[in-house]
């Protein structure tokens, strides 16, 4: 799941391979997250997957900027 937006203290998750949103309350989300982070479950416990969250960041970044150039 993605974090999409936080809307006060609930945390819009996107599902990235179906697009479906889910709220999910901000207090139970690992400290210090951010939109646009992974998250993955890992024996009950949320943590942020920082590789693959610094993975879809590059690869943003990368669209952005090819069509910046067209």
């Amino acid at each position: 799941m993605i974090i999409d937006r936080f809307e006060e203290d609930v945390a819009v998750l996107e599902n990235p391979d179906t697009l479906d949103t889910k709220d999910f309350p901000r207090a139970k989300l690992p400290t210090g997250v951010r939109e646009g982070d992974v998250l993955i479950e890992e024996g009950g416990v949320l943590r942020v997957d920082k590789g693959e969250t610094e993975a879809r960041a590059a690869s943003i970044k990368d669209r952005f900027n090819r069509l910046k150039k067209s």
